[in-house]
């Protein structure tokens, strides 16, 4: 199996990275959950771990008649390696809006080139969330969250994933004649499901699923007005208060009992724990750390006399750490303190600095509708306790939160108190574009 790794790899252009897959022990079973972090690990670049995680995905659909980048036979050994399951499994349906128009008044070698730009963008912002890309249908795609790798995010990745897509979508080139940027319609839907079956032959071949989450998910994405991304009531209750929402009006559908519940999501909220914005108020009673909570609060009474400590709290996913850290925090609750909470996130492995940004965006107040006028008139309102501070310090902060660190990093190395009014100045009133010193 090793070798058809190797014969994979090869016809990608990348054999010079078979030995690493080979000394990892990556076989056709292991290939399919590969993540982008694996792969780094494995030493590939940014621009070929998107080639890999691509051709993972699967072959291209026939009918624009381009050839995948991957190799059916081998790709079809990785598939049948998993067998039918049941599972709870969320489901993304994306549409094109306004296709249809859009081929009547395209040629159609620009329209091949627009669903093939909207292909590839969508493809990248699924890949970056973990998505399986089941099927190309046209101007449609089908991804699955949740399946065949497990995350216990899935239906947080897929609204994620949703979000990305309107975004890089929305920024695509217009083809000739196009006044309007290019839109999207999605559904998403969480639900019990029997996944992977493989039908088809050759380069038709998909990996099936059974259930009615597939329609609901097709049935929600036919509900969505352009750019809008549309989940059902089991999706909204695994993600919480992690998103903001606008409610839809309740609906019947045809083959499924009952009134059907949607919501729009219209972004993604800042909040302060990601562990509390999805258990909400129904947390359950802490049973069995009745030790390790006991240990926290000594080390509580410690600090409090004036002894620092530092404490770390690690396990495997899923055994109660937030709930622990959430049980200290309540049992400070009425004490005099102040709090700081830094979290990383399994979407931004790529940014170190993004759980400062997130704090600093706490803390400024930044509404999800701010332009970035009024984020530097809040980062600078927030450090007006100290003048010297705030002249110093607001230009490189800002940077840093509009994913600039490099940028950053050159303005705290040229920072002189004498200049710093002026430079405030000068980056207040250009914001848009903001100088470009390397």
């Amino acid at each position: 199996m090793a070798d058809d790794v190797a014969k994979w790899l090869e016809e990608l252009g990348l054999g010079q990275y078979a030995q690493a897959f080979a000394d990892n022990e990556v076989d056709l079973e292991v290939l399919p959950e590969l993540n982008e972090e694996d792969l780094r690990e494995l030493g590939l670049p940014m621009g070929l771990r998107k080639k890999v995680l691509k051709a993972i995905g699967g072959p291209r659909a026939t009918d624009l008649g381009t050839a995948s980048v991957s190799s059916p036979s081998v790709m079809t050994d990785a598939a049948t390696a998993h067998e039918a399951e049941r599972r709870q499994l969320t489901v993304m349906f994306c549409d094109l809006a306004g296709s249809t128009a859009l081929s009547s008044r395209l040629d159609p070698e620009d329209m091949r080139d627009v669903i093939r730009s909207y292909q590839d963008a969508c493809a990248g912002v699924i890949a970056r969330f973990n998505g399986y890309l089941a099927k190309y249908m046209g101007d449609g795609i089908l991804t699955y969250f949740g399946w065949p790798r497990g995350d216990e995010d899935a239906a947080e990745r897929a609204i994620n994933a949703g979000l990305g897509i309107v975004e890089a979508v929305g920024g695509l080139a217009l083809p000739k004649g196009q006044s309007e940027p290019l839109a999207v319609r999605i559904g998403i839907a969480t639900g019990p499901v029997v996944v992977g079956d493989i039908v088809g032959e050759g380069t038709a071949q998909e990996a099936a699923v059974t259930g009615e989450t597939p329609n609901l998910a097709a049935w929600l994405q036919e509900t969505a007005d352009n750019n809008d991304v549309v989940i059902d009531a089991t999706t909204r209750l695994l993600v919480g208060d992690l998103f903001s929402y606008r409610g839809m009006v309740p609906r019947s559908l045809k083959g499924i009992d009952g009134i059907v519940e949607a919501w729009c999501v219209t972004g993604e909220k800042v909040v302060e724990s990601r562990f509390e914005a999805v258990r909400g108020q129904s947390l359950l009673r802490l049973v069995g750390r009745q030790h390790e909570l006991a240990l926290l609060r000594d080390r509580w009474e410690l600090a409090k006399n004036s002894e620092g400590q530092v404490l770390l709290l690690s396990g495997e996913a899923g055994i109660g750490q937030s709930r622990l850290i959430q049980a200290l925090m309540e049992f400070i609750e009425e004490t005099t303190h102040f709090s700081l909470r830094f979290q990383c996130s399994p979407y931004h492995t790529n940014s170190a600095f993004n759980p400062i940004i997130r704090q600093i965006e706490r803390a400024a107040r930044f509404e999800r509708d701010d332009g970035v006028g009024t984020k530097l008139d809040k980062i600078k309102t927030l450090l007006d306790r100290d003048r010297v501070l705030a002249e110093r310090a607001v230009p490189p902060i800002f940077c840093l939160c509009l994913t600039k660190p490099r940028m950053a990093r050159w303005i705290l190395r040229h920072s002189r108190p004498s200049n710093a009014p002026s430079r405030y100045s000068r980056l207040r009133s250009s914001v848009l574009p903001t100088p470009n010193p390397y």
